[in-house]
């Protein structure tokens, strides 16, 4: 697997001409109600608008640190550990959103 970055700094032109190179895919993740080692902190996440794994992976670590009473080392282990329930998502699947070009 690659690396998984929040591109929202890319315009969407090259957004575009990425993905049909096959150089960058969105990526998808399940619910955090059905991953094991989140099935505590579900309710508490809820709390800071993360439901899903990939809105975990995309948090503000600060909301995290004091949505799970965690330190900032604890919240990276835990995200750390979860990048193995992110899958790419297939071209076909994705669904960009897209300003004004």
């Amino acid at each position: 697997m690659g690396t998984i970055s929040p591109l929202e700094n890319i315009s969407t032109p090259l957004l575009k001409k990425l993905e049909a190179m096959g150089r960058i895919s969105k990526v998808k993740g399940p619910p955090l109600a059905i991953v094991p080692d989140f099935q505590e902190y579900v309710n508490d996440l809820a709390g800071v608008e993360v439901t899903e794994l990939t809105d975990f992976l995309d948090a503000e670590p600060a909301d995290l640190v004091e949505a799970l009473d965690m330190s900032v080392d604890e919240v990276a282990e835990l995200q750390e550990n979860t990048y193995h329930w992110i899958e790419p998502v297939e071209p076909e699947e994705q669904s960009w959103v897209l300003g004004d070009d």
